[in-house]
């Protein structure tokens, strides 16, 4: 696998020959053999198992009722938001390759069916901010391989140039790179990206925070619109006030407040907890240590929580929890089964978690 995704690589680097950005000009045969078919959602839990997990939420958190600690991006909010701005960051920085995405068919742009209940004409319907709907839902996929803002927004340009080289090369069997595909190579191919699009990191990051602002100054509503919180973990937290806590890396405490209280959740005062310069486990310690009781922790980043768990400040007294709905790959969950610290949440038993049943 090493050896076929360094061919993937130097193929992107040596294609010179169409535009966009090279990944359509592998042959479908080669691109085909690179599909990890590693997306984002999952079947729903069956009932059965439904009742066994909150069997093992009332034995793995008997001591961690004190309180509930959970990450924002991903466990509370979905990736609407980020994907909308992703997109206006990139029409802004690219305009004339990112103009060309509305144009683009669903069928030509790589996306599935399933991926809107089997639905074509879903892909049809307008998003509300101009971002394809095809893009949003691609976008959706591979969210979880992109490691912040810059990615997301550097994503987005991969999808759609790819889509618009697949299309420009149709006879010659091109295609654009599937969800898959883009998952199973990023780490790759990012560092590439980043170079032939004459960008940064730091700049990308940096254009992401403004587009942000500028809507929010404009058009506060709509943002806080677009911020969709997943409605059974908007229920579970209104059961639980007075017990959790949240760490926000993407959102500023403003932001995040203004998300909750518009999805009817109360924030008590100090819970909102901001990671800057530091790491979320340096900030769930600061929490744990002010807390007389156990503390359940709700995450969806497969590395963050595999890090913690070698975390000897977190031996005893913090549950680690992964949140199964949240920004993750197949792979991830599959990962996670195995770890011993790290128990699997569905989203229907976080309200279990949060206030346990007597």
């Amino acid at each position: 696998m090493l050896v076929v995704r360094s061919l993937l690589v130097l193929a992107f680097c040596v294609s010179e020959a169409v535009g966009g950005l090279g990944f359509a000009t592998l042959s479908p045969s080669f691109t085909t053999s690179l599909a990890g078919g590693s997306l984002c959602h999952m079947p729903p839990p069956c009932a059965r198992h439904r009742h066994c997990q909150v069997a093992q939420l009332k034995g793995c958190t008997e001591k961690a009722a004190s309180a509930v600690v959970l990450d924002f991006d991903g466990v509370i909010c979905d990736c609407s938001e980020a994907a909308r701005i992703a997109y206006r960051t990139a029409l802004r920085k690219w305009p004339e390759t990112m103009q060309q995405s509305t144009g683009i068919g669903p069928r030509e742009a790589g996306v599935r069916s399933s991926w809107v209940g089997y639905q074509w004409s879903e892909y049809e319907e307008d998003s509300g901010d101009d971002i394809p709907r095809w893009l949003e839902e691609k976008l959706r996929q591979v969210r979880p391989v992109t490691s912040g803002p810059a990615d997301f927004v550097l994503a987005a340009r991969l999808c759609v140039s790819e889509a618009l080289a697949g299309r420009n090369h149709k006879r010659s069997g091109r295609r654009p790179l599937t969800a898959g595909e883009i998952i199973e190579n990023w780490v790759e191919m990012k560092d590439v990206l980043y170079m032939r699009c004459n960008t940064t990191v730091e700049e990308l990051e940096h254009m992401f925070t403004e587009e942000r602002r500028a809507w929010m100054d404009t058009d506060r509503d709509g943002w806080s619109q677009s911020a969709t919180v997943y409605p059974p973990v908007a229920d579970a937290l209104k059961q639980g006030r007075d017990k959790v806590f949240y760490l926000t890396s993407d959102f500023d405490v403003d932001q995040a407040k203004l998300v909750l209280e518009r999805n009817g959740v109360e924030v008590p005062e100090g819970r909102i907890i901001e990671v800057e310069g530091g790491s979320k486990a340096d900030a769930l310690y600061s929490v744990a240590e002010g807390i007389k009781g156990g503390v359940a922790y709700v995450e969806d980043d497969a590395p963050t929580l595999q890090s913690m768990a070698g975390d000897l400040r977190f031996a005893d007294g913090v549950s680690l929890h992964f949140a199964t709905w949240g920004h993750s790959t197949s792979k991830n969950k599959a990962a996670v089964a195995a770890w011993p610290r790290v128990h699997s949440l569905e989203v229907d038993a976080l309200s279990d978690l949060i206030v346990p049943e007597p």
